[in-house]
Order: structure tokens, then sequence, then C-alpha cells
């Protein structure tokens, strides 16, 4: 027999394991009789996860039961309908899928899920990781999430313990209780916000060095978060790297092809998902950089520009003799970054269709 007190949203609701039958606070919940309940795994906002046993098939599941909560504005069965339904839109191996879902007397909710063995992400991160192993992982998710926006369901509630890693480095997002089915302003506003918690916690020194332009990303759509965290490893791996002259074959820098290649990596994130801090990013250079070296970075980017058209606009920069940028020269690269980011944003409404 297994008997505890847990939290559930705010309010203690006590269980009671035994023989495979599940009590809460003292009612008996009659699950389906295939299924028996062994071991309580965790709670949160909604309800409780236990792990249990398909007796039918001899396999392992996770069983979630949902609490009514008091003060609930929103009605227990709309959340869970929700969740189960979502998720049986989302057939993919990287989220954690349903088998079957439950109402019993219009008072239990519960439903059969995957059990999966891993650990939280947040734990997974506790352990120092190289960028090339954060990026690995960060890059799954992200591509993940995409492909529930392109369906138009937002999760509602990612953050790094509602992603499980596998023991072969494979992910599970899982719980998707809160998850909307919509493309109203406010489940947008929630998922950019739990979005970019999550990329920070991934990647702390972006948060620390400030290099994205956090007010711009809040206020465009939520696919634009994943996007960008997919581009920020390349960055990072040009800001961490410290390159020096004799660490690149040939003559190094020098050598236009191995400067003008190294560069590009940096470029491209910037150019291509245009949420970032460009004066943030142009101090971190100089930081780890000769003059020379920042000035040709500017030249690049400047090249990067033309190829996206904005010519025009770039006779007002003055790179050549400026590698620390003037404030004229930053006001009119911003307006140039300004409308990348306008065609890059009515661009993922019109993919996204939103």
């Amino acid at each position: 027999m297994e008997k505890n007190t847990v939290d559930v949203g705010g309010q203690p609701v006590n269980y009671e394991i035994n023989n495979g039958q599940l009590k809460l606070n003292g009612n008996d919940v009659l699950i389906d009789s295939r299924y028996q309940v062994e071991f309580y795994i965790a709670s949160g906002a909604n309800g409780i996860v236990f792990k249990g046993k398909d007796t039918f098939l001899s396999r392992p599941v996770a069983i979630k039961i949902w609490i009514m909560r008091s003060g609930d504005s929103r009605p227990i069965n709309e959340k869970f309908l929700s969740e189960i339904r979502k998720i049986s839109q989302l057939n993919r191996p990287r989220i954690a899928q349903i088998y079957y879902g439950q109402i019993i007397e219009n008072i239990y909710y519960y439903a059969i899920y995957e059990l999966i063995e891993g650990i939280p992400l947040k734990k997974w991160l506790e352990t120092e990781r190289s960028i090339e192993e954060r990026q690995e992982i960060s890059d799954k998710i992200f591509l993940e999430i995409l492909r529930c926006h392109e369906k138009g369901i937002y999760h509602g509630d990612l953050h790094s313990k509602n992603v499980l890693i596998t023991e072969d480095i494979e992910i599970k997002i899982i719980d998707f209780g809160t998850s909307i089915f919509c493309k109203d302003i406010y489940p947008q506003n929630r998922e950019r916000q739990l979005l970019l918690q999550t990329g920070y916690e991934i990647f702390p020194e972006v948060k620390k060095m400030k290099l994205l332009d956090e007010k711009s990303l809040l206020q465009a759509p939520a696919p634009c978060i994943p996007l960008t965290f997919i581009q920020i490893p390349k960055l990072l791996l040009v800001l961490n790297n410290h390159p020096k002259e004799d660490c690149f074959p040939d003559d190094g820098f020098s050598n236009p092809k191995v400067r003008d290649g190294y560069f590009t990596m940096f470029n491209d994130p910037f150019v291509e998902t245009p949420f970032f801090d460009f004066k943030r990013l142009i101090t971190c250079l100089t930081r780890n950089y000769s003059p020379d070296l920042v000035t040709h970075y500017l030249d690049c980017l400047a090249g990067m520009m033309v190829e996206k058209d904005l010519s025009d606009k770039l006779g007002y920069l003055d790179f050549k003799s400026h590698y620390e940028i003037s404030e004229k020269n930053l006001h009119f690269f911003n307006s140039i970054y300004t409308k990348i980011r306008v065609d890059f944003i009515q661009r993922i409404n019109e993919e996204y269709k939103l």
C-alpha cells in the first residue's frame, strides 16, 4: 500500500494505492479494470500522474487524473477534453502519446498515456553541457514546437519540467494540460513568455549577454522564438571560441575564405532571425576580437544586407572607418534591421496562417 498527500494546483489531495486500485480523498476512482495503478509519479496544476500497467497488453503506462480545484473558472471537463484532443492530433514521436481517455460518473477524468523513461530538461541542465550538446536538445525541442504551431496548437505550459530527456538523448514533450488550439492573443502571449524562458534556461549566456531584443521578440508571432533559438548556437560558437590568428589554416584570418566563412556563421542567425540587439553583439565582438576583425565582420554584414535588397540605405553606413559604431551609423543600421524584421514577421504570419 502507498498513501500520501500531494499538492494539486494549491490544494492538498490525499491518495491511496492498494493492490492496483486507487482512492482520492477517500473515494474510489474506478479506472478501467485492465489498468492497475502502481505508484505516484508527480502532481501539477491540473492533476496527478501515476505509473500504471496495462494488464491486457502487458506494458507500462502513465495514468493522469484531473482534479477539480476550488475557484476554477474553467470547467474540468473542458481542460480534460482540451488536452486529450490536442494530443490526439499530434501523433509525433517526440510528444507523449495518449492511448485512452474516460470520464467516471462525471466526477473523475483520467487518461492513459505513453510512459516516458527519462529525466526532466531542468535536471539534465544541472550537469554542465557544451554548446553542441545543448544545441542538439534545443533543436529537437524547438523544431517540435514549430510543428505544433503549424497545426495552430500552443502547448501553453512548456517549461524545463515538461520536457523529458531519454537515455538515447531524445526528447519527449509532455503535459499539454493548458494547450490551446486557436489564434487568439492570450495563448500566443503565454506561449512566447514560456518559450523565451525555456530558451534562456538552455542558453543562459544569451540572457546574461543580453543578445536578444526581447521587446520585439515578445511582440512577434510565437513561432519566431523557436526559430530564433534554433539559430542561437551558431552565434554562441563564434562569441565563445575566442579565436587566435594561429588557430586557422594557412595564414589565419588573412585568408579571405576562412575569415568570411567564420563571420558568415555569425551573420546568418543575425539576419535570418532578426531579433538580436545589434549594439550588444558588437560589444561582445569587440571584447574577443581585434578592431580589424570587427571591421571586417561589419563589412561582411553589410554585404549580406545588400543581398537583402537594402543597398539603397547602405550608403548611410560607414563601417570601414568606424569599428566602434557611431550613433548615426547605429540609427541607420537599426532602420535596416527593422525593415528586415517587418518582412520576416509578415512571412511567418503567412507561413503559419496567423
